[in-house]
């Protein structure tokens, strides 16, 4: 179990700390970069195809056409969905740059949180708990306020991905919709001026 613990917690940091670490030392940004930053996540996301093959090819042993095509879907409303953010803190250039690798870093944290959850001998609620706590960190890299924002989201947020997926495929695909339209609802209501009066990170 240790090993699967750390293994989780590398690809957890690899995948979420090195892009913020190169944005804050480097400003190498997700819009200025986009196919780097997606390919980033790919190449992750096959790697942890790789890592736990054994225990995904059981989880995903019935994924079916129907099951990608919610993943479609999801896709192109998050690239669609930003055309009625107002006052927008991305230029649309930057927007449309900052969607794509975003979506491949929500999908690697729920395929990521999934391979944690199949493989490191915890509850579902506790594993979701530990998905708060490793969002403790982005307090040292980003601003206060908006890491409260996510930190917070992450503790309710974990503990209903954890029980979601544990139930199979549909619940892997209600957590993924979940993720993703919580960043959907986030990014428009902080295009609007002073939400909670939050400065949005735009990276």
């Amino acid at each position: 179990m240790v090993f699967w613990i750390i293994t989780w917690l590398a690809f957890w940091f690899g995948g979420m700390g090195l892009p913020i670490y190169l944005y804050e030392k480097y400003k190498i940004t997700f819009y200025k970069y986009p196919w780097q930053h997606t390919l980033f996540y790919v190449f992750l996301l096959i790697l942890l195809y790789v890592v736990y093959q054994q225990h995904f090819s059981v989880y995903f042993n019935n994924l079916s056409l129907s099951y990608i095509s919610v993943v479609l879907v999801l896709f192109l409303l998050w690239i669609l969905v930003p055309i009625t953010y107002q006052n927008d803190y991305y230029t649309k250039h930057e927007r449309q740059g900052y969607q794509l690798p975003k979506f491949f870093e929500i999908l690697f944290q729920q395929v990521c949180f999934l391979g944690g959850l199949l493989t490191c001998g915890l509850a579902p609620t506790i594993f979701g708990l530990a998905f708060f706590a490793v969002h403790v960190p982005f307090f040292l890299f980003i601003r206060k306020k908006f890491a409260l924002f996510t930190t917070s989201s992450s503790l309710i947020g974990g503990v209903i991905f954890a029980h979601l997926q544990s139930i199979g495929m549909v619940g892997f695909l209600i957590a993924l919709s979940i993720h993703v339209f919580f960043y959907v609802s986030a990014h428009y209501a902080l295009s609007k001026k002073q939400f909670l009066g939050i400065e949005p990170f735009k990276r």
